[in-house]
């Protein structure tokens, strides 16, 4: 059955909206790597200092060492997207990585919108078709996932959009839908090499349990794995053109067979795995097999997370020959079995649980002779699912970028006092507030050096902070002798001011501020945010929250908080 409803088509339209709203306000980033390993990468190539994960460059800034296990694809489209926006004139870093976001967004809305369109007749209850078509479009993961640069989204993205094209073509003998296929899984793996696990073991399901004859599914499957490996070879071309200057192959004694094996990075992300003992040595965090289970129930946005956990082990339960069962379950599995353990490593089996809780619904017999049992459990799940929806796409995830972009961009703003208390310094957080978590520290301000002073103007750290040494140099300076400051050089041609210079005070407690020839005062400390906003003479001007939070007291929430606050006295 295919969307017809009027009401219906209203619907998808809002959910189309919301997408679009989550790519504009949600910024920042769930995972590092989104950043490190996707956006950095950009950077790299559209010619700014960049530290992306995993390599190393040269003074001509050529990447000479690393580890090669990242792809260059999912750079690569967003760095044509780059291209096109410099064609307009338009060159700023927030406005490239919202055009990430609002491209990634659509691709993510029209695979749910397609898997819809060819799973909704595998319902047979009315009511479970209702749910199921409202928790596709309405589910609060979506407008959060969507809406990433990162890896995990696309792979996803287009795998659905590949499975569902599976089911729906299993009585087919077309060669070109199973070689779109191919292609579909092919930039579905290319993006995340981990998915190579679902892929293959629906190409097993399709062999094994398709009611076909063997010789048809054989030369399907190689039409698949044609249109895969095209993928696979285009891929390998991209990464060339990330990882290394093109002067390199005019040496006459390149060896392009030796080469292309010694650099195939799905390879050597399969080889960096087994020489960790797939994450399970001691450089890695150890988890237990089960811990994905308590990743779910803790972080998947609990109370809801009981229902996904129970609807996913239903499905699977119940259909052990279900192709999406096979798509999800070995997945799920082989990275239980996998020590280190992070929640977005199974996203690609949580971005089904639409299907999942509505499978559950639709065969449950208890759920369907209870209906006011059900129903009840339903409208609790749709009063959270709204909550997750409302943060989910109106909220940023690091709403400090907008307190920094304001800096950056007000020519102004050029001597910054940066306030904090002894005892509030993370130890694994820079002090300068444009280095978050050692990952924006270039990406969206494109900074051309960042230089560390001592109070007799001696450069002590030069250079970006691409792991914890220059931390651990300014918080030994800072404490030593209280008195360091940053220069941020500016590498943007439209702005007048050429640094950034920040100042780095610590006090002993809130009483001992003391201000005196100060222009802008920045903190992260509620405390020192509520002392200062008492004082006449200074004003807001730009913050990171509302400042009714930082007097939040109960439970200590001030002092175990921060909230980055701009103030101009």
């Amino acid at each position: 059955m295919r969307i017809n409803n009027i009401s219906n088509k209203n619907l998808i339209i809002i959910s189309l909206i919301l997408h679009l709203l989550a790519a504009y306000f949600v910024t920042g980033w769930y995972h590092a790597d989104e950043q490190s390993c996707i956006l950095e990468y950009v950077n790299f190539k559209l010619g700014f200092s960049s530290n992306p994960c995993f390599l190393n460059f040269n003074q001509e800034n050529y990447i000479v060492s690393g580890i090669k296990f990242r792809s260059w694809f999912q750079p690569s489209v967003y760095y044509i997207l780059a291209q096109i926006l410099d064609f307009f004139s338009i060159n700023d870093p927030f406005t490239y990585t919202f055009t990430f976001r609002l491209f990634s967004s659509i691709i993510g809305f029209y695979s749910i919108h397609f898997f819809y369109n060819k799973t909704n007749l595998l319902f047979h209850n009315s009511i479970a078709k209702k749910f199921y078509f409202f928790l596709i479009y309405f589910f609060w993961f979506n407008f959060l996932f969507h809406t990433r640069t990162s890896a995990e989204n696309f792979s996803s993205s287009f795998f659905l959009i590949a499975l569902a094209l599976i089911i729906s073509n299993l009585r087919s003998n077309n060669i070109k839908i199973f070689f779109s296929i191919g292609i579909i899984l092919g930039l579905s793996f290319v993006f995340r090499y981990n998915i190579g696990v679902s892929i293959f073991f629906v190409c097993l399901w399709y062999l094994i349990f398709n009611n076909q004859e063997l010789l048809r599914k054989i030369n399907l499957l190689f039409l698949l794995s044609l249109g895969l490996f095209l993928v696979f070879l285009i891929e390998q071309l991209i990464n060339i053109w990330g990882f290394y200057n093109p002067s390199l192959f005019l040496n006459p004694n390149f060896n392009l067979i030796n080469f292309l094996f010694e650099n195939l990075t799905a390879l050597n992300f399969l080889k960096f795995g087994s020489q960790n003992d797939f994450y399970s040595n001691g450089i890695w965090a150890i988890s237990p097999i089960y811990h994905y289970f308590e990743l779910i129930l803790l972080e998947f946005f609990p109370p809801l997370s009981i229902l996904i956990i129970i609807s996913i082990l239903f499905f699977w339960i119940k259909n052990p020959k279900d192709i999406i069962v096979w798509a999800t379950f070995p997945y799920f599995i082989i990275h239980s079995f996998i020590a280190y353990k992070e929640l977005r490593y199974i996203f690609p089996v949580l971005a089904l649980s639409p299907y999942f809780i509505a499978y559950t619904f639709d065969n449950s017999k208890y759920l369907l002779k209870n209906l006011k049992f059900s129903k009840k459990i339903f409208t609790v799940f749709f009063i959270f699912n709204l909550f997750g929806i409302i943060y989910f796409t109106f909220f940023s995830l690091r709403p400090e970028l907008q307190v920094l972009k304001k800096i950056y961009y007000n020519e102004d703003i050029k001597n910054i006092l940066i306030l904090n208390t002894k005892d509030n310094i993370d130890k694994g957080n820079s002090i300068n507030p444009f280095n978050i978590e050692n990952i924006t520290q270039n990406y969206y301000f494109n900074f051309k050096n960042f230089l560390l002073y001592k109070n007799n103007n001696e450069i002590i750290y030069s250079g970006l902070c691409s792991s914890g040494t220059c931390i651990k140099i300014e918080q030994d300076n800072i404490n030593y002798d209280n008195n360091i400051y940053y220069d941020l050089k500016i590498d943007n041609n439209e702005l007048q001011k050429n640094k950034i210079r920040l100042n780095l005070k610590l006090i002993n407690n809130v009483n001992d501020i003391y201000i005196n020839n100060i222009d802008y005062l920045l903190t992260v400390e509620n405390q020192i945010v509520n002392k200062i906003n008492q004082n006449q003479n200074c004003k807001v001007i730009y913050k990171e929250y509302p400042l009714w939070i930082s007097k939040i007291s109960y439970n200590d929430i001030n002092k175990r908080s921060k909230n980055l606050v701009l103030f101009k006295c």
